[in-house]
C-alpha cells in the first residue's frame, strides 16, 4: 500500500519504516520522506489546504513544507485514508524557547484585524462571570456534602484538599473578566491570525536553519491565546512539565508577536477555567462517569495541576506586563 501511495508522487521506494500507526519514513535511494496518514476530514481538509499556501504566500518557513503528487495535489487518499508527504527532518524535538520563537512568528506573519461588536463581546464576558458564580456555589455545596460524611471517598478527599485553589482561580478569572470588559470600548478591532489548533512540543522539529512545525490538520484562524491556551494545557497534562521555564520564557513569544493586555487577559481566562475541572465532579456526582475512581482521580489531578499554572501564569504576567493596566484604569477614571 505504501509502495502504491508513493507512486503518486513519481517516488519509487527503496526502504519503508513504519515509526508509528501514523508516520512513515520512506527512502528512495536519494531523499529521506516522512508519509503521514492524516486525521483529515472534509470539513478540515480546507483550511489545511490554506495553511501551506499562506506559507508560500508569506514566505513562513516555519511551517514544514509538504509535497504535491503528480496531480498537483496536497494528498492522496488510499483505502478511504487521507496521506500527505514532508521531507524528512532528523532534528530533535524543540525546546520550549524555540517553540515559542516559531509559533510567534507564523502568528505575526498571518495576523489580520477585524472589527468587534463590543456590546456582543461584553454579553458574552458577563455571562461567564455568572456562569462563574454558579460554579463557585456549586463547588461549595458539594465540598460540604463531602465534609459531612464520616468516610469520604479518595476523590471527595482530593476535591476538599483542592478547594481553595480551585475557588481562587475562579476568584482570579472574575477578576480578569472585569479588567477586561472594563477595556473593551477602547479596542475597536482584534487580531486573528492562523492557529496550529493543537499545538504541542512533539510538533516542533529543529531542522538546520529553523525549527519546523508540523501536523496542520487542526489549523484554523483565531486569536493566537487560543493556541497559546491549547498548547499550555496539552504540556500541563504531564506531572513533570517544567511550569516555570513555560512561564519565564514567555517573553520570547512577546518578543515575535506582541500581544496587547486584554489579549493577555483573554490567554489567563482560558487557563483559568474551571468547567472542566467541574465536569469531573458531576461525572462523579451523577456516577456518569465510565473510567475508574483512580482514572478519575488522574484527571482531577490534572485538571487542579492545570488551573495552579493559570495562578503562576497571572502572577508572571501581572509582574512583567500587567503594572500598564492599573496605571491605564486610573486614567480612565
Amino acid at each position: 500500500m505504501i509502495e502504491r501511495i508513493m507512486s503518486s508522487y513519481g517516488i519509487s521506494p527503496v526502504k519503508i519504516t513504519k515509526v508509528s500507526d501514523q508516520v512513515y519514513k520512506v527512502v528512495d535511494g536519494q531523499r529521506q520522506y516522512a508519509l503521514k496518514k492524516s486525521v483529515l476530514t472534509p470539513q478540515t481538509v480546507k483550511n489545511w489546504e490554506q495553511v501551506f499556501h499562506h506559507a508560500d504566500q508569506k514566505h513562513i518557513p516555519e511551517i514544514l513544507s509538504i509535497f504535491l503528487t503528480k496531480d498537483h495535489s496536497l494528498y492522496t487518499i488510499s483505502e478511504d485514508e487521507s496521506y500527505y508527504l514532508m521531507p524528512w527532518i532528523d532534528g530533535k524535538t524543540s525546546t520550549i524557547e524555540q517553540l515559542y520563537r516559531s509559533i510567534g512568528k507564523v502568528h505575526k506573519k498571518t495576523q489580520q484585524f477585524q472589527s468587534v461588536d463590543y456590546d456582543k463581546m461584553v454579553h458574552h464576558f458577563n455571562q461567564y462571570s455568572q456562569y462563574c458564580d454558579g460554579v463557585q456555589k456549586r463547588l461549595l455545596t458539594d465540598v460540604k456534602q463531602f465534609e459531612s460524611r464520616i468516610y469520604m471517598s479518595p476523590l471527595e478527599l482530593q476535591v476538599c484538599t483542592q478547594y481553595r485553589d480551585v475557588e481562587l482561580a475562579i476568584k482570579k478569572a472574575q477578576e480578569q473578566i472585569r479588567q477586561l470588559t472594563s477595556r473593551l470600548e477602547k479596542r475597536e478591532e482584534w487580531g486573528y491570525c492562523l492557529c496550529h489548533g493543537n499545538l504541542r512540543l512533539s510538533h516542533g522539529l529543529v531542522g538546520v536553519d529553523h525549527t519546523y512545525l508540523i501536523n496542520w490538520e487542526q489549523a484554523h484562524y483565531n486569536y493566537p491565546v487560543i493556541d497559546l491556551s491549547i498548547l499550555l494545557k496539552n504540556e500541563l497534562i504531564h506531572y513533570d512539565a517544567p511550569a516555570k521555564i513555560w512561564i519565564n520564557t514567555f517573553n520570547i513569544y512577546m518578543e515575535k508577536n506582541r500581544l496587547h493586555n486584554d489579549e493577555l487577559s483573554l490567554l489567563l481566562l482560558h487557563l483559568l477555567d474551571p468547567t472542566t475541572y467541574i465536569k469531573c465532579i458531576q461525572q462523579y456526582m451523577e456516577r456518569t462517569s465510565s473510567q475508574s475512581m483512580i482514572s478519575q482521580i488522574k484527571q482531577l489531578q490534572i485538571e487542579h495541576r492545570q488551573l495552579l499554572f493559570g495562578l503562576q501564569f497571572l502572577d508572571f504576567i501581572g509582574q512583567q506586563y500587567f503594572s500598564q493596566i492599573n496605571s491605564d484604569l486610573d486614567v480612565d477614571h
